[in-house]
């Protein structure tokens, strides 16, 4: 059985098979995505699913791989506002 897929880069689709996709199931946010290596431009994309398409890639026999983000600590201060971009970028552009 072949599942048509598309890249977000090229927008190409192309026919592959199931074994040639990934599914991944982001358990801390509880998100999923499925992943190509896009036969056309040869990068790798990654693209959200909903729930029907999940359902047919599982059905289907796609692999699924469950992942965790990392724990990122949190940051403390306070907000960032115009004028902190405007000085970042006066910095940026004198270096």
């Amino acid at each position: 059985m072949k599942i048509i897929v598309a890249c977000e880069y090229c927008g190409g689709g192309y026919k592959c098979n199931p074994s040639e996709v990934l599914v991944l199931h982001n358990t801390t946010w509880d998100t999923y995505t499925y992943k190509i290596n896009c036969k056309q431009c040869n990068r790798l994309s990654v693209l959200p699913l909903d729930e029907t398409k999940l359902n047919i890639l599982m059905t289907i026999g796609v692999p699924l791989r469950h992942w965790t983000s990392p724990h990122l600590p949190e940051i403390v201060g306070p907000p960032i506002d115009l004028t902190d971009l405007t000085k970042l970028k006066k910095e940026l552009n004198e270096l």
